[in-house]
């Protein structure tokens, strides 16, 4: 399956909807009731809910959940800056993403940025993944990095291997 997994940004101390427009599991052909969701950690800041209902660790959820408004979080702590959640997603044709991690951020931000992967490692070993980063904001032009360290013009990073970035 393919994941967009977005920086979700609402106001601290609301309730909101988690939109498939920035959690969303694909894999074309499959029904939206068949890619399921389980969480692997709970946010600390506020509570995340199905359908009304606070959920555990271990719980699951299925994209359709997702596209239909049923999963939502609360904000607890207007004192936080951010919170998130992990997740592992799998599918009945045996895909899996392993792991993830949603972030949300509280406030108005003047910078938004998303990334996503543009082409995805096909063989162990190969080094042809690609990371592409949009970014909009006031403070144009962007520098982008990986590591926090090495930084450059360009929104694109090639000729990577599989891996955490």
């Amino acid at each position: 399956p393919t994941l967009v997994n977005n920086i979700f940004l609402m106001e601290a101390g609301t309730t909101e909807i988690v939109p498939n427009s920035h959690l969303l599991a694909n894999l074309p052909g499959e029904d939206a009731t068949l890619v399921i969701f389980t969480l692997l950690s709970l946010p600390t800041e506020g509570t995340l809910m199905l359908d009304g209902s606070p959920v555990s660790i271990g719980a699951t959820f299925t994209q359709a959940d997702i596209d239909n408004g049923l999963l939502v979080y609360t904000n607890t702590n207007v004192d936080a800056t951010q919170d998130d959640f992990r997740f592992s997603v799998t599918t009945a044709e045996g895909g899996w993403i392993p792991n993830e991690t949603f972030t949300i951020q509280f406030g108005m931000s003047t910078l938004v940025g998303a990334a996503y992967v543009s082409e995805t490692v096909v063989c162990a070993g190969d080094t042809n993944g690609q990371i592409t980063i949009n970014a909009t904001g006031p403070d144009t032009p962007f520098t982008f990095s990986l590591d926090g360290e090495v930084f450059q013009m360009s929104n694109v990073f090639g000729d990577l291997a599989a891996g955490t970035y």
